[in-house]
């Protein structure tokens, strides 16, 4: 959503581009295909490479989450689930070789970003699970979503930040937990001011974002319905 401070791959980044507007307009095999093709212009292991391949890995698992609502295949869940732990991988394996690296550093905090983002599209994930399929017991999905937090706070964006909180929020709403609700609630409106001060070319995408996900909490049935038409 912001100006990466790691330089892009210009070919890359244009298929990336277009395939995210085919996965977000129902062309969802034509997207797969996008991002793969970008993948390929990706060669070699910097810190660069990696963001950028976790960001086309991330949208093409969420590709397959956006095609299980659309077709109802609980199938394309597991494939989202697959495609999105390699996501998190890449810039999870880049965290621990970059340890040395002081966490104001941009570099840093901008892959702290990227991958609380994708960590963030895993709850996501989970919570469709949830909606289509009925509880998986294997992990609370609220961990998930803090997991998410604790590396987008350390992070450069802070539309990833509300973002991740608001979904967070729509979850609790989702399973009587409004207290919970609240406090995620919380989360997004600190996360909104630190937007203000410190990413101020993301503000107008952030309080988009938070203004029309706070619709979705009125009460558990829009909450249902927007993990449906807004995973």
């Amino acid at each position: 959503m912001s100006a990466t401070v790691f330089a892009e791959n210009p070919e890359a980044r244009e298929l990336h581009e277009t395939g995210l507007w085919a996965a977000q307009n129902g062309s969802f095999s034509r997207a797969h295909r996008l991002f793969s093709s970008a993948q390929e212009f990706l060669v070699g292991d910097t810190l660069g490479i990696a963001v950028q391949s976790a960001r086309i890995a991330r949208d093409d698992g969420f590709t397959y989450v956006r095609s299980a609502i659309a077709e109802s295949n609980l199938g394309d869940l597991d494939k989202a689930d697959n495609a999105l732990e390699v996501a998190s991988g890449k810039t999870f394996v880049k965290i621990l070789s970059a340890g040395e690296l002081p966490k104001v550093d941009q570099a840093y905090r901008e892959l702290a970003a990227e991958h609380g983002a994708t960590i963030s599209l895993i709850g996501r994930l989970s919570t469709v699970r949830l909606v289509m399929a009925g509880p998986d017991r294997e992990e609370p999905i609220e961990d998930v979503y803090s997991a998410a937090h604790s590396a987008l706070v350390i992070g450069n964006n802070g539309y990833y930040r509300v973002s991740n909180a608001m979904v967070a929020a729509r979850h609790e709403r989702l399973f009587g937990r409004p207290d919970v609700m609240v406090r995620w609630l919380s989360k997004a409106a600190v996360g909104w001011s630190w937007t203000l001060l410190h990413d101020p070319s993301n503000l107008e995408a952030t309080t988009r974002t938070a203004t029309s996900r706070t619709r979705h909490l009125r009460n558990r049935t829009t909450a249902i319905e927007s993990v449906k038409s807004k995973p």
